[in-house]
């Protein structure tokens, strides 16, 4: 009897307990960079990964700084050896990630030179939040425009088929 107590207890702990994402390393050279915040890494193996660039949003190519975004990143990683700290997946199975250049955090640099906000829907670390700070302090690349239109308001607008209102008229949070 005790045994078999044991091993249901044992069996409704583990289904009760939610599994702890994996973290996983991609390692390759960035092959293509298709926006500001989205790329594609080919392992070793010839493997391609469609990474999207976690806790950053950059402006759509569509949009204002959109293809500034891009060429921004283009210039830091294409045809680089880089590094993708992931755990996670964006809802069209890309893996989400942190990209590492070196030592270099890109997805911090992204945003320290003015090309991407910190997405707050989905992260509110206090290094993304100086970062974006700093550049809007600066004037640095979006923050040279007196009112810049976050991705996720384009989006939405684009969605509803209106124009999209500065962020200075909307809190940053796009909750």
């Amino acid at each position: 009897m005790p045994r078999f107590f044991i091993a249901t207890f044992a069996l409704a702990v583990g289904l009760a307990v939610p599994a702890v994402a994996r973290a996983e390393t991609l390692a390759g050279k960035v092959v293509s960079v298709q926006s500001g915040d989205t790329l594609v890494v080919k392992s070793p193996d010839n493997k391609e990964y469609r990474v999207r660039l976690i806790a950053i949003d950059a402006p759509e190519l569509k949009q204002a700084y959109g293809d500034k975004a891009k060429a921004a990143l283009s210039d830091l990683v294409l045809n680089k050896e880089v590094r993708v700290e992931t755990n996670s997946k964006d809802q069209y199975d890309r893996p989400l990630g942190v990209l590492l250049l070196g030592e270099r955090n890109i997805n911090r640099e992204l945003v320290e030179e003015g090309w991407a906000w910190q997405f707050t829907r989905y992260d509110n670390s206090v290094e993304l939040r100086e970062a974006q700070e700093r550049a809007k302090a600066a004037k640095k690349g979006l923050w040279a425009d007196p009112n810049p239109i976050s991705p996720w308001d384009f989006r939405k607008a684009e969605r509803d088929g209106k124009p999209a209102e500065a962020n200075e008229k909307k809190p940053a949070n796009p909750n």
